[in-house]
């Protein structure tokens, strides 16, 4: 599911076991769906990445990219277009699609014998170009995973490394954060220095301000990692000064983590089963920014089974089910 800040893209997903191409858009302002054309077979769907591409110059569409081939869909002529992807993203795991406003920034890594690596793509949506972006990294520092967030004139990149090292008394992994920003029409990326090292960032989300970054593993790659677990924070956006939100009122630890600009929203989920793969909806608590307190809500009714991770709708929750409903919280004075 993508939100395009007017209307909910869903495509994608599996039915009986079978994986579907078809798509549908919802309006919330009308109250129904509509059919979309389906997703080109060239796209390999399983892994995919998808993101909105709203903007004032280009009407809402859809990027989604998977396996060798990315597609964009034009919501006003109901079509899909299709463009291969650069040849240094071929074959690697999209892990992250984010839209600044001009550009998609699309990154994949990939383990291999040859050592982990990464690659970044910049997909210009008014021409329709590709360039390579992929940032300078030490070259002892192999990229394991990675995370990117866009902000207003940024790109914020995470580049989570490992990698075993020799010690006196046998061996050891070493691991840390690459932190890089690409600030807008500037094709340099330049580092971050002082973020804090051996943390899992996953999840970042813009809005406002501040970025949100969910609490984080320790990372390690592939060491047996402790269950450590730092808390939820806040950066901002122009210096990337951390601040601590203070700890959930729920009681296990939420699995969803979303941000609007002025709300926070966390969401526990229930372990996965036959009769819900990706986990039931369970307990929900939002912080206010404002008042820097946390309030428990009410819970769906029917503890019902994702379909997919909820999305954060400006002022609502949506949340599609397994089923096929689609449910809605919304926030009203």
């Amino acid at each position: 599911m993508a939100w395009t800040g007017q209307e909910l893209f869903e495509v994608g997903g599996t039915w009986n076991g079978v994986l579907q191409r078809s798509g549908a858009v919802f309006d919330p302002s009308a109250g129904h769906w509509r059919r979309i054309a389906g997703v080109p077979g060239s796209i390999g769907l399983d892994g995919a990445v998808a993101v909105a591409t709203p903007g004032n110059r280009f009407r809402p569409q859809l990027f989604v990219a998977g396996g060798k081939v990315a597609a964009l869909y034009d919501s006003a002529a109901n079509r899909w277009t299709t463009t291969d992807l650069p040849r240094q993203l071929a074959g690697l795991h999209l892990a992250a699609a984010v839209w600044t406003g001009y550009d998609v920034i699309l990154a994949g890594t990939s383990g291999s014998a040859a050592g982990p690596k990464l690659a970044v793509a910049a997909y210009k949506v008014e021409d329709r170009r590709w360039r390579m972006i992929t940032p300078r990294l030490p070259a002892r520092h192999p990229t394991g995973a990675v995370s990117v967030v866009a902000t207003a004139h940024r790109v914020v990149l995470w580049s989570m490394w490992s990698r075993p090292a020799r010690t006196p008394h046998g061996g050891t992994i070493l691991s840390g954060v690459d932190v890089r920003v690409l600030h807008d029409h500037v094709v340099q990326w330049t580092q971050m220095r002082h973020w804090p090292q051996h943390r899992v960032v996953a999840g970042a989300a813009f809005a406002d301000f501040q970025i949100l970054i969910p609490p984080g593993r320790y990372w390690c790659g592939g060491c047996p990692a402790p269950h450590s677990q730092s808390p939820a924070r806040f950066a901002d956006r122009r210096t990337m000064a951390l601040t601590a939100i203070p700890a959930s009122p729920l009681v296990s630890q939420p699995a969803v983590w979303l941000w609007n600009g002025n709300t926070v929203l966390a969401a526990s989920q229930s372990g996965s089963s036959r009769a819900a793969p990706d986990g039931r909806l369970a307990s929900l608590a939002a912080y206010d920014f404002y008042s820097h307190r946390w309030r428990v809500l009410r819970r769906a009714p029917g503890a019902p089974a994702l379909a997919t991770a909820p999305i954060f709708a400006e002022q609502q929750l949506l949340v599609l089910t397994l089923h096929g409903r689609l449910l809605s919280l919304e926030k009203r004075p």
